[in-house]
This record gives structure tokens, C-alpha cells and sequence, in this order.
């Protein structure tokens, strides 16, 4: 990415967690989370990704899917607007995000009666 002097920005994941996911899986999920989270895509690739609360997404079922969870001091994503012949230019799907409050997606039930989150529906 950094090769031939251009450099990129990207941003350090140690406040929350990237969910990447391919296309078939992060189109259905931005439609359930209704652009409430902070969501972005890697055009040239079509990975969706999403923000997430630290370790509320384990990485073996989205490894089992096709995705990649980053996270951690050591994991970075290319901040959005930057432009990458690997990725194209990543950019929002949502709102702008301090519409969001910047606040990453927070595992919670879809109802009293269903003990799973909206991302175990759409992982398994």
C-alpha cells in the first residue's frame, strides 16, 4: 500500500472493531442496521465495513463466512476518503458519521424474547 512513496492514512482499531465483510453479507446487514452504525466501502474490492463494539464479534464465524474481523492496537483500516489501487476509494454508506455519534454497532437482542444480535442472523 505504501509502496513507490505514496502513503495513505489509516486508522488504528484500538477503540473499536472493523467487521469486514463481502458483499452478499454486507449489503443485507447495512440494510437491517438501517445506517444507524458507521458503515464504508471498499469499492474496488466490495467489502463492506463495519464498526463495532471491541470483541463483541468473534472472529472464527466471520472468518467461516468470508470476513475478517480487525481489531486490537495493532489493527488499522485505510481511513476513508483515501484512495488505494487495491481498494479504490474507500468512503461512508452512511450518513455522515457524527449523525451517528461516531458510535460503533453494540451487540444487543432484538427483542426480550430472542437472545441473538442482528449480526449472529445474518453470520450463521
Amino acid at each position: 500500500m505504501f509502496a513507490n512513496g505514496r502513503w495513505s492514512i489509516a486508522w488504528l482499531t484500538w477503540q473499536f472493531d472493523v467487521l469486514e465483510l463481502p458483499a452478499h453479507l454486507g449489503a443485507p446487514l447495512h440494510a437491517h442496521l438501517n445506517s444507524r452504525y458507521p458503515t464504508a466501502l471498499a469499492p474496488a474490492t466490495r467489502r463492506w465495513q463495519f464498526f463495532v463494539e471491541p470483541g463483541s464479534v468473534t472472529p472464527d464465524g466471520v472468518k467461516a463466512a468470508g470476513g475478517q474481523v480487525i481489531a486490537g492496537s495493532s489493527g488499522w483500516m485505510i481511513a476513508l476518503g483515501t484512495y488505494t489501487e487495491a481498494t479504490g476509494r474507500v468512503r461512508w454508506l452512511t450518513a455522515a458519521p457524527y449523525l451517528t455519534s461516531w458510535q460503533p454497532h453494540r451487540p444487543k437482542t432484538l427483542s426480550a424474547r430472542c437472545s441473538t444480535d442482528i449480526l449472529d442472523g445474518i453470520l450463521m
